[in-house]
């Protein structure tokens, strides 16, 4: 444990590291939230913002049931390096509750262009918050460990407006963008006209999701399909909603006038493309240090203790707690609460699971823990989670499926995905499908899955052809 001055230890140290931080212009981005035992368990976060010339970062603290409201205190904050050395410590003092440390530069980005190796390895940043207490001599030291998961999503898509010609000043057209997962924010776009001069502008409401850094192009569309762009905006959304407006592009009399190459068919409607991405934080808002109750149950699972039910996978019996898997799974409550034969049987016998997939979806029910998968052993622990209704593993195991798309798994990822509508990891394989089409559309694979996956693969085509045009 690193000193700071004459015998001074700090008593919590908190490390988050950011996965696939390759970043957008600006960023703001919350930790998972942390609880200090050893200063009246109080609760904090940091919070980071990225422009486009540095790294800023400031702990917060938040709303606990500590009864201390306010505190003298020491903290340290530091970009680590690959080795785990610091680059630079900063240092700050005092807090009330729901106050805020001083904000202070980390890193320069320019620092990530000449020492990514050093302090971007594997596109993932690293932070260390080190805090104390200043007069008091610090006996323990607690050590918690955070990570969180950017995603760069993209969409694009095409709005045809209905009934343009007649819309008048008081009149709001609506287009919602259906979410594809629950980080997203519902997106609302509303068209209206200005009162004064008939200017058409428009508005980009965002409610909920997790998003931390949108950039939107709006374009509007002739009967050609060629564009004129509207604008290009970019913010950051940290709080539950934003409403962004668009400056007026034209007035409705100029799209009127203009009416062969804006308003076909006499139907009065117009279309508008909008196409946009966003990074989305796919953590969780807190996180734990040690958990002696996690501990307890993994030792529950271990040793076998007071079990009363044998559940079977192939030539391996697992000896488990009836109350703890239905306390966990849907699945395994309905096996062991209602009328199913199941009910009565002290053995259980699991032909749709393999041995080791049994025992890591087992082990994640008594503990929450995961270990690191290759992706067809997610794979195939993905199947099994959506099947015994463990939503949470199911997320985790698609994140790795993510992580891990490649010339050979893309297929399959997809066809699973597309069996347990499993929305974002269908859209993640899309995306890898579209960025390596002049390689993968030629291959054996696709070959293999086109013939077995005719309309899912139909689809796919039609996805890349899409944003192929509009690219």
């Amino acid at each position: 444990m690193a000193n700071f001055g004459k015998n001074k230890m700090a008593a919590y140290t908190f490390i988050w590291s950011i996965q696939n931080y390759t970043r957008p212009p600006h960023l703001n981005l919350q930790s998972p939230s942390f609880i200090v035992d050893s200063i009246e368990k109080t609760k904090w976060c940091l919070v980071l913002h990225v422009n486009q010339h540095c790294v800023l970062c400031y702990i917060k603290r938040l709303a606990d049931n500590s009864v201390l409201k306010s505190m003298e205190l020491n903290f340290e904050l530091t970009v680590l390096s690959a080795n785990g050395l610091p680059f630079k410590e900063q240092r700050g003092a005092y807090f009330h509750i729901n106050h805020q440390s001083k904000i202070v530069k980390l890193i320069d980005n320019k620092v990530f262009k000449e020492r990514r190796a050093e302090f971007l390895p594997k596109d993932t940043l690293t932070i260390r918050c080190q805090i104390w207490r200043k007069e008091n001599e610090t006996l323990t030291t607690d050590l918690c460990f955070a990570r969180t998961q950017l995603r760069l999503v993209r969409r694009s898509f095409v709005w045809p407006v209905e009934k343009f010609r007649w819309l008048r000043y008081g009149d709001k057209k609506t287009y919602n963008l259906k979410q594809m997962t629950e980080y997203e924010p519902q997106v609302t776009l509303n068209m209206y006209l200005d009162e004064d001069n008939d200017g058409i502008h428009l508005e980009i409401s965002l409610q909920g999701g997790r998003c931390c850094s949108i950039t939107s192009e709006i374009s509007i569309v002739d009967i050609e399909g060629k564009v004129t762009s509207w604008g290009a905006i970019g913010f950051q959304q940290n709080m539950n909603e934003a409403n962004i407006s668009l400056p007026q592009l034209m007035s409705k009399q100029q799209l009127v006038t203009q009416e062969d190459r804006y308003l076909p068919n006499n139907k009065g409607g117009k279309s508008c493309r909008v196409r946009g991405h966003g990074y989305f934080d796919e953590t969780p808002a807190s996180c734990s240090d040690s958990c002696n109750l996690k501990k307890a149950l993994r030792n529950l699972y271990k040793d076998k203790t007071y079990s009363d039910i044998t559940l079977k996978a192939g030539n391996e019996s697992f000896q488990v707690h009836k109350n703890i898997l239905s306390a966990r799974s849907p699945m395994f409550k309905a096996m062991f609460s209602s009328d199913m034969m199941e009910k009565e049987r002290s053995i259980i016998d699991l032909p749709d699971l393999d041995g080791i997939t049994l025992h890591r979806m087992l082990l994640y029910i008594y503990t929450d823990f995961l270990e690191d998968l290759p992706w067809d052993e997610a794979f195939d622990l993905f199947r099994a989670a959506d099947e015994y209704g463990l939503v949470d593993l199911k997320k985790r195991c698609s994140a790795i499926m993510k992580n891990s798309l490649n010339k050979t798994s893309v297929c399959d990822v997809l066809y699973v995905a597309d069996m347990h509508h499993d929305e974002a990891l269908i859209l993640a394989a899309k995306d890898f499908i579209f960025e390596k089409r002049l390689e993968l559309l030629d291959s054996k694979e696709w070959e293999l899955f086109k013939r077995n996956n005719e309309q899912l693969a139909s689809e796919i085509l039609e996805y890349v052809n899409l944003i192929n045009d509009e690219n």
